[in-house]
Parts: C-alpha cells; structure tokens; sequence
C-alpha cells in the first residue's frame, strides 16, 4: 500500500518522522510519501491519506475522519525586544498595528483569532509563512514579531533572546488535527492511530 503524509514541517520534524521510526511492523507493508504542507490540497484522488494539521474546515474532508491531537495555545513573540520593552499588555485594535508573520493563511494577511474578535486581520503583514517553526526562524532572522506557541519558543524566552508580547485578551488556541482516509485496511488505521497518539502524547508535555 502506498500512504500520502501530509503536514507542515514543524509536525513533520515533531511527530511524523518520529513516530514513523518508531513502528518497524508498517515499513514491509507501506510505502510512506511523505509531503510538507500546511493545506490537504496536495492530497491526490484515489491514495490513502493521512494529514496533520489545522485543515478541518476545509471542504475536501468530507469523506474523511478525524481526530483531534490537541489545542495548541498561540501567542505572539518578538526577537524586537527593545519594541516591547516597556509595554503594558496589548488589546486587539494595538496588536493589528503590528507587523506580524503570518502563520495561519497565504492570503497575505495573518488572520488570527482571538476570543472576543473573529477574524482579525494584520495588513501590515511582513511575510507569510504556513507553518510555526518557519515563523520562528524567519523572525529570528529578520528580528521581528511573530505567531507562535510555547514549546517552540521556549529555549529563546529562557535565553533572553526572545520575549513574549503581553495581551489583554488570550489568543484562540489552534486546532491539530490528524484527519486521515477511512480505509478497510487494519494497517492504514494502525498507522492513523499510531500517530495519533504519539502526537497527543508528546504535544501534552512539548506545549
């Protein structure tokens, strides 16, 4: 059997290839491709699906199942220290100004949601990024602010490299999702399940 595995690079570096070494029964069975992408539009007709990511409103998954892995908190971090040194915490109409990576769509305009404000969005967008360790690097790189959650950032806030933007209002937590094909084969659900809990187990302590 030959499986697609879709999902941005953060989940492919944090779950999918290791959860993938850790099963030795699959590997005389299945053929794995694995495809880093934050959509399931490079899912193709007629392959057995596996994808990991925020995609369940997506109107291509009708015919597929899903599972949840966990909520993942967001916020907004900056390597600008000097930009945030003296703020106070930040309510919506403050964060819109500014400029932001977005991590969330590609349509230009970070739309990140917060729980009194659906929606939002940051014309003032920098770059567009589809997954949250390449949120993270660029903004290192280019020492600016950016989306992201915890696990990913700790080391930088520990090492004062980094600092966490105050809020008056918390941020939407994101969804991740393993929403894989529903299959007849007992080795492609295994596989499904198998990731699956490695995520739930591993995101409960890295976020």
């Amino acid at each position: 059997m030959e499986v697609d595995i879709i999902s941005p690079e953060w989940v492919q570096n944090h779950i999918i290839v290791p959860s993938l070494s850790k099963m030795t029964n699959y590997h005389n069975i299945m053929r794995t491709n694995l495809v880093i992408s934050s959509s399931i539009t490079r899912m193709r007709p007629g392959t057995p699906t596996i994808f990991v990511g925020s995609g369940r409103l997506d109107r291509r998954l009708n015919n597929m199942l899903l599972k949840n892995i966990c909520e993942v908190p967001l916020g907004i971090y900056s390597f600008d220290k000097d930009a945030f040194s003296n703020t106070t915490a930040l309510d919506v109409e403050s964060v819109k100004k500014i400029s932001i990576i977005n991590v969330l769509d590609g349509d230009g305009k970070s739309v990140i949601n917060f729980n009194e404000n659906k929606n939002l969005t940051f014309p003032n967008a920098v770059m567009t990024v589809d997954a949250l360790d390449k949120a993270f690097f660029l903004a290192l790189e280019h020492k600016c602010t950016f989306v992201s959650c915890y696990g990913l950032v700790q080391q930088a806030l520990e090492t004062g490299d980094c600092i966490e933007v105050p809020l008056k209002t918390p941020m939407d937590k994101l969804p991740l999702d393993l929403i894989f094909t529903d299959s007849n084969s007992t080795e492609f659900m295994s596989l499904a399940r198998s990731i699956h809990e490695f995520g739930q187990n591993l995101l409960n302590v890295y976020l």
